[in-house]
Parts: C-alpha cells; sequence; structure tokens
C-alpha cells in the first residue's frame, strides 16, 4: 500500500506537460492548377507577372467574365485536432492602370501620360472560414492588405501570419475561401502565391527529471558562492560541481545530493574555497537515479582585483502554455522585460523594480511569443504559447 500511495502521488505532482510544435497543414505554390481549390473565377497562370519563385501563380479573371466577385474554396478541409493555434500566410500581387483620350477613344494603359487618370486596385481580399462548408464568416480574422504598392509582390499583414479565431480549433473540419472584388472594366486582376495554412499542434510531453528555476553565482571574499534552486525534481540523485578555466573543458569540484521527488521549492548551495586566478566557470550537472544526465548553465566569476562579473541565467517563465497570465521570476532587479511574436515584433514591455512579475496575456492571439529580460549588460530570452 505504501508504494502504491507513493506511485499516485508521484503521478499527481509530476502531471505530464504540453508544448506547441508547428505543422504544415496546406501548402500551395501553384505549380500546376490545385485540384484541392473550386472556383470559376480565378486561374493559374504564369505570363505576367511571374510568380513569387519565377513560377505560375494564382489569379482572378479578366476578360472571359461578366461579374466582379471573383471567389475560391478549398475544397477539402483541414482537421484542426489538438492545434493550439492555426496560421495562414500568402504572396499578394495587384495591378493598376491609367485610362486616357487616345484619339477620342478611352485606353487604358499601364503607363501614365499627360492626360491620364488613375485606377487604383484597392479592393480588400476577404479570407473566411467555416466549420459546416456552408456558412462563412470572417469575425475574428483581421490582417494589413497591401494596398499602396501595385506590380509588386508583397506578403500579406506585412509578413506576420493572420491567425484564425479560437472557434477555428480542435475543429474535425475547417473550411477556408477567399473572396475579392475586381473591377473587370479596367482589366484589373488580384493575384496570390505560395499560400500556406501552419498549425500548432498541442503534444503532451513527460516533465523533465529536474527543473531548475536558477543558478547563479558570487564572489564572496575569496571563495565563490554558488546557489541554485529547483521547482520540482523526480528521480533527482545528486548534482556534480563542475569547474572551467577556459570554459570548455570542466572537471569536478564537488557533489550536492538532491531530494529525489519533490514538487515544492528546494534551495541548494556550493562554496568553492579554492577557485583559480582570473575567470573561473563553474556549472551543474544534474544525475538521476536512471544515470540520465542534464548540464546547466555556465556562470562565469572573476577573481581579480576585487571584481566580478555573473553569466547565469537572468529569468524563469512559467508556465510555458498559458492562457491568462505568465509568470516571470526575476534574477536582478530593475529588469526590462519585453514580449515579441514570433515574427520578433513587440507587444508589450514592462520595468520591474521587484523580482517577481506578472504578465497578462489573455489579450493576445494563440501562438508562439517570446519573453526577452535584460538589465542593459546582459539579456535571455525564453519561449511560451498562448493557447
Amino acid at each position: 500500500m505504501k508504494f502504491l500511495f507513493t506511485l499516485i502521488a508521484s503521478l499527481f505532482f509530476f502531471a505530464f506537460t504540453v508544448q506547441a510544435q508547428e505543422v504544415v497543414l496546406y501548402e500551395q505554390n501553384f505549380t500546376t492548377a490545385p485540384s484541392t481549390i473550386t472556383t470559376t473565377t480565378w486561374t493559374t497562370d504564369n505570363v505576367y507577372p511571374n510568380g513569387t519563385t519565377g513560377g505560375p501563380y494564382y489569379r482572378t479573371r479578366v476578360a472571359s467574365d461578366t461579374g466582379t466577385v471573383k471567389q475560391f474554396t478549398l475544397s477539402n478541409p483541414i482537421s484542426t485536432m489538438n492545434m493550439v493555434g492555426l496560421m495562414v500566410t500568402w504572396e499578394e500581387y495587384r495591378t493598376q492602370h491609367w485610362r486616357h483620350n487616345d484619339n477620342g477613344q478611352t485606353i487604358l494603359k499601364q503607363q501614365q501620360n499627360s492626360n491620364s487618370t488613375k485606377i487604383d486596385n484597392i479592393k480588400p481580399i476577404v479570407l473566411e472560414y467555416s466549420l459546416d462548408g456552408v456558412n462563412y464568416s470572417s469575425k475574428g480574422i483581421g490582417f494589413t492588405q497591401n494596398t499602396s504598392s501595385f506590380y509588386t509582390w508583397a506578403p500579406i499583414n506585412g509578413g506576420s501570419p493572420i491567425f484564425l479565431p479560437a472557434d477555428a480549433l480542435n475543429q474535425e473540419k475547417v473550411y477556408l475561401r477567399w473572396t475579392i472584388t475586381v473591377d473587370i472594366t479596367n482589366q484589373d486582376f488580384y493575384a496570390m502565391d505560395d499560400l500556406r495554412i501552419v498549425g500548432e499542434e498541442e503534444q503532451v510531453v513527460a516533465p523533465l527529471p529536474v527543473e531548475l528555476m536558477y543558478f547563479k553565482g558570487a564572489v564572496q571574499g575569496a571563495n565563490a558562492s554558488l546557489t541554485w534552486a529547483t521547482a520540482q525534481e523526480l528521480d533527482n540523485e545528486k548534482f556534480v560541481v563542475e569547474r572551467s578555466q577556459d570554459g570548455k573543458s570542466f572537471s569536478q569540484i564537488g557533489e550536492v545530493q538532491g531530494h529525489g521527488n519533490s514538487s515544492i521549492l528546494i534551495n541548494y548551495t556550493f562554496t568553492d574555497t579554492n577557485p583559480g586566478v582570473g575567470t573561473n566557470y563553474y556549472r551543474l550537472r544534474q544525475v538521476d537515479f536512471g544515470g540520465t544526465e542534464e548540464t546547466s548553465n555556465v556562470v562565469a566569476l572573476q577573481f581579480k582585483g576585487g571584481q566580478h562579473t555573473l553569466n547565469g541565467n537572468l529569468a524563469k517563465v512559467y508556465p510555458t502554455i498559458a492562457a491568462t497570465e505568465v509568470n516571470v521570476s526575476l534574477a536582478l532587479h530593475n529588469a526590462q522585460v519585453t514580449v515579441l511574436n514570433a515574427n520578433g515584433l513587440q507587444v508589450a514591455q514592462y520595468s520591474s523594480a521587484s523580482q517577481n512579475l506578472v504578465l497578462p496575456v489573455s489579450h493576445l492571439q494563440p501562438g508562439i511569443y517570446f519573453i526577452n529580460v535584460t538589465d542593459g549588460k546582459q539579456q535571455q530570452t525564453q519561449r511560451f504559447v498562448k493557447k
């Protein structure tokens, strides 16, 4: 019974965690007419202009149609089961014409002259989704379009992925369609290439044997004081403390026994009473009872003229998958904390005088984000997923 209770407790405290992995659900470069697309108002072309890779692209028909609404639909739905994010990207191309009088006749030209009137092709392309293939909606889908540059290929939304809303996730079938209105009188057309749909798949993974909160060091007189802490431990036998004079070849200088299994914060210390002159590099080698090893970050301490520098972990971010808020545990005061999206664009910035910061993330779109921490001299970036 004692063994059974221990097993149940271990399963409770060391629950499996979740991480996201990008999966390509659909991509199309229109090298040939796509069989997965249903349309009568779009067509493949490779005459003018060249596609983004110099080959065919997909565009709205011009001369043969009397209507102005151009629409195509992915006839095969995509599955978004176990997805925590869904992103769509493509390259777009717009024409532009000038209307002028030529011996009493109205002529359309692609070049401007003295009596021409410019006609801009700026109608928006609309992306919609459906869960049944009948009822479509664009609610919750916002993005920036290139309506100021013509006769040139440009990424939709300025190069950032377009995120579909949460109700399109975890669905067995999701249909997508694109609609645009073009003026065929002016022989305008809209073209697209390199269509790509990427999902962020939720994956369940086993917990790490030891979750190291931080590993830091400080000079205390002639000694090096090393401190670290764990948030949880699973089959943790010991920590081997290693030192190096060149940052490459490390040798053991001591051991600290682990706590086996734990789900609470545990602090550890070790003092090196015999550091060398100059820079001393320290790291931990965590060993579990099965012989599996993990190596920590490296801490550098300078023993010369009473000065020292510290290059360890600046922050710990948890949880790594969050819906409402993310905690940042800082190893220093007066840090600048910046939140970046997957394209490196800043979405939030904070200044913290304390060592614990709670960041609200409920307003963010689902996807991958990065938290950058700096004190002006050192910086560290960690990743989390907004679900």
